[in-house]
């Protein structure tokens, strides 16, 4: 029995040795030439292919293919006498990822251009015949006709928030309508390189900023404006992004201030040690609203709810520290949204018109 474990142990530790050296050696191998790389073609009109072969103790062998970017490419191998390693790289030599044993590996691809596939043994066991599974399946490919995603803002608000995903290589448009003179204020954020231009409805750039930056400007006339999303390389899978757009009058926005503090009074909201979520109570009339402060960083989750007593009605409302307005949530609802900041936020909670007053429950979670 000890004698069976030890060789378990032998065959793991072979397997990671395996695959940190496929991780660390393949791009010298793919600078200074390695196996020789035999070229895969898909069969008309196939999304796979499978290729079979043998390989001694320690042996390895090459497989290079032509890919597009956004693209997604599945592999999986199979043997017969002992485990075999698969890892993949860009013609760069840049490792993109690695696996053995029959278990699969999934990417998006972030470049057109070609992609090799080292299978391989470790020198502990015998040679073994292996299959080598390789599919390739289109993404959304980019759609540079498509008609813009017009942004509504909902009545009575200056502000509007979009978010998404994009695979890479592919390309996101947003249209709102403005007034000349008017500011236009952009925050983005996000997962993933990308950067982000407004237009004019012409198409003349006023002004672009990469994903994580801010933008403004004052809108030189009446119409039509858009906001053109681009992926970037550098990246690894899709991108998602966020953005709050907020339109106000022809003054600019101001300096930031230190944190207002609305009537009547301001609570400060702290987690428990290791906690992401807290829940606090109160009483709240019409005539005099609670509001609750507290501190979050950009592109976090928050989700918002609240309770009252016998289900009275009650509404709580979400800001930044500018007072731009994120969203409101009424009495047993949730609201839910990316943080565009890292800054306070405000949460304001407005007691019914026809009760003297209600007891509420609100619940808080940042992740």
């Amino acid at each position: 029995m000890i004698k069976l474990q030890g060789r378990r142990a032998g065959v793991l530790i072979a397997w990671v040795l395996a695959l940190l050296m496929l991780a660390g050696a393949a791009p010298v191998a793919l600078a200074q030439g390695g196996p020789t790389a035999q070229r895969i073609q898909f069969p008309p009109g196939a999304t796979g292919v499978t290729v079979d072969g043998y390989l001694n103790s320690g042996q390895g062998a090459r497989y290079v293919l032509w890919a597009r970017a956004g693209q997604t490419m599945t592999i999986q191998a199979w043997s017969d006498q002992q485990l075999v390693f698969v890892a993949i790289h860009r013609a760069n030599g840049q490792l993109l990822g690695t696996t053995g044993g029959g278990q699969s590996w999934q990417g998006v691809l972030p470049a057109d251009g070609d992609y090799y596939v080292t299978i391989s043994t470790s020198a502990m066991g015998a040679g073994t015949d292996y299959s080598l599974r390789i599919d390739i399946l289109s993404g959304p490919a980019p759609a540079p006709d498509a008609q813009p995603e017009r942004i509504q803002f909902a009545p009575g608000s200056t502000s509007a928030s979009v978010s998404g995903t994009m695979p890479l290589g592919s390309r996101k448009q947003y249209v709102l309508r403005a007034l000349a003179g008017q500011v236009i204020d952009i925050q983005s954020w996000g997962v993933g390189a990308y950067r982000y231009a407004l237009q004019t409805g012409g198409g003349a750039v006023l002004g672009e900023a990469a994903g994580g930056q801010s933008l403004f400007r004052t809108l030189p006339g009446t119409g039509d404006y858009l906001i053109t999303l681009q992926t970037q390389e550098g990246t690894w899978g899709p991108i998602r992004y966020g953005l709050l757009v907020t339109i106000t009058s022809n003054t600019p926005p101001p300096t930031p201030t230190p944190t207002p503090v609305p009537p009547p009074t301001v609570q400060e909201i702290r987690f428990p040690p290791g906690a992401t979520s807290t829940t606090v109570w109160g009483t709240v009339s019409s005539s005099q609203p609670q509001a609750y402060r507290l501190a979050a960083g950009r592109g976090q989750m928050m989700t918002v709810q609240l309770r009252t007593e016998q289900g009275v009605p009650a509404r709580v409302t979400i800001a930044t520290d500018r007072g731009i307005f994120l969203g409101a949530a009424n009495q047993g609802e949730s609201w839910q949204g990316i943080l565009p900041g890292t800054q306070d936020y405000f949460l304001t909670v407005q007691g019914p018109a026809d009760a003297a007053s209600a007891n509420y429950a609100l619940f808080v979670d940042i992740r």
